[in-house]
Formats: structure tokens, sequence, C-alpha cells
């Protein structure tokens, strides 16, 4: 799912704000082929520790009497800077108001085909302070997606009766005969 809310978010940037966005990791060395441009470094992922939970969710299959086991997943924020390259001032102005409004305007995020997640700004474009080392004019911000689950894949199936034993006859009585169904144990 962190891919998922990822793509979407670049996506509705892409078409609310400017064409030319890009994620990049924490840690690599970008270069910015044309302007104007948005980088969104990241994510790095905070762990929603009031959402952790060692609990197993289990679905019940009647009919065959199964059973399904999962972990619940654990719920984790997705930090992003966001960093505003233009060549002019006036242009970088421009976008800071354009990102600021999308941030109002969008404060859900819908990844399909069943998430929904807040979008929330986390430090206003401007205040997140990040070397330039170009002569590009930059303003940077963070914002974060909200509650991300993340699954840990652990699935375990089975059985709802290993096995059956019908006595027939007086219980506990002399003369009860014991029938076993396949499973049970005498």
């Amino acid at each position: 799912m962190i891919q998922e809310a990822c793509n979407a978010l670049v996506a509705k940037l892409r078409g609310g704000v400017l064409p030319q966005v890009v994620i990049v990791g924490k840690d690599d060395f970008h270069e910015i082929k044309q302007v104007p441009s948005l980088l969104l470094v990241g994510p790095a992922l905070v762990l929603d520790k009031p959402k952790r939970f060692l609990l197993s969710d289990f679905v019940v299959d009647e009919p065959s009497l199964t059973y399904t086991e999962t972990h619940q997943p654990w719920f984790y924020h997705l930090d992003f800077d966001l960093v505003l390259s233009t060549g002019t001032g006036v242009e970088l102005l421009g976008l800071v108001s354009a990102v600021t409004a999308f941030l109002r305007a969008n404060v859900a995020l819908e990844v399909p085909p069943d998430g929904r997640f807040l979008l929330t700004e986390l430090i206003p474009m401007g205040g997140l302070v990040r070397p330039n080392l170009s002569n590009l004019r930059q303003a940077s911000g963070r914002c974060r997606i909200e509650t991300v689950p993340v699954p840990d894949g652990y699935q375990a199936t089975g059985s709802l009766i290993t096995g059956r034993e019908f006595v027939i006859g007086p219980l506990g009585g002399p003369g009860g005969e014991t029938v076993l169904v396949p499973g049970g144990t005498p």
C-alpha cells in the first residue's frame, strides 16, 4: 500500500500543481533537469504507535468449517519533503501558492481500490531549511500521508473441527458404543 499511496500523491500533484513531479529517495543525489519542478523527497516512514496492535483477525468459513487467520497491519505515516525549484523568484512565489492551495484543498488522498488517507501539511512551503547548491530559486516544505496500512503477509488456515466423537447409548454407562469420525481420537 506504500507504493500505491506514493503513486496516488504524484498523480494528484501532477494533475493539480505541475507536471514535473518526481519522487527521489531521502539519501539520493538528484539533479534537476527541468524547471519548474517539484521533488518529493522520501518517504520517511513513521510508525503510528497508537494504532499498533499485536492481534490477529479471524475469518470463519462455516460451510467448509475452516478459518483463515491474518495479523492486523501496522500503520505508518509517509513523510515527504517537498522541494520546489524554479528559474525566477516570481515563478517560485506562484508555485508556493499553488502547492499551499493544493494541500488545503486535498485533505484526503484517494488510493485505489479502497484506500483513503489524510494528507497533512507538516511544514508550510518555505519553512523547511534545506541547502540550495544551485543557481535555482527553491522553497521547501513537508507533507504527510497519514495512517497507511502495511500488512506483514502472515496468513494461516485451519479446520474449525479436528475430530468428532459420538457416543451411542447411555452416557458414561455400560453398553455405550463410541463411533469415531475421521480426525478424532479414541
